[in-house]
């Protein structure tokens, strides 16, 4: 139960079907990926945990858990405009992928994106101007267990 490791791996899973995306260029929650270079990248970070019961009158109830992982897309900065548009067209293709995908191989009963933040930039550390452009999107994402009642 409460098994947060695979549902971050089944998402990271449903991003490398997008192209471009790759073991390497996807991380659970690793910043470092950001170092090495990569034109785009994505880290998907764990949240919050809700559960709620839904109790019955069988010796088994139904928990529902909800997991509000975040997911962030990078997108190297060249140019203002052309990096918000790529930004914007890779947020656009990754919710849709989510979206569309409401199983994620089977293991949960409903995911989707409930929000994308605006585009923000990501400073290189000498202070230079910025590396990344970035955006979050929150993911919501239920799974259903059943459970039995110690009698």
């Amino acid at each position: 139960m409460y098994d947060e490791d695979a549902i971050l791996d089944a998402v990271v899973a449903v991003i490398k079907e997008e192209p471009g995306y790759t073991n390497e260029t996807v991380t659970k929650g690793d910043p470092m990926v950001l170092d090495k270079g990569y034109a785009k990248c994505a880290i998907i970070d764990s949240g919050r945990i809700d559960n709620m019961i839904e109790d019955n009158e069988t010796p088994m109830y139904y928990l529902h858990a909800r997991y509000a992982p975040t997911l962030r897309i990078f997108y190297r900065y060249t140019f203002d405009e052309e990096t918000r548009r790529s930004l914007r067209d890779e947020t656009k293709a990754m919710m849709t992928r989510i979206d569309s995908h409401p199983t994620l191989h089977g293991l949960v009963e409903r995911c989707y994106c409930s929000s994308a933040n605006e585009p923000a930039y990501l400073r290189r550390i000498n202070g230079t101007g910025p590396a990344y452009m970035y955006r979050e999107i929150s993911l919501s994402i239920t799974r259903i267990e059943t459970l039995t009642m110690n009698e």
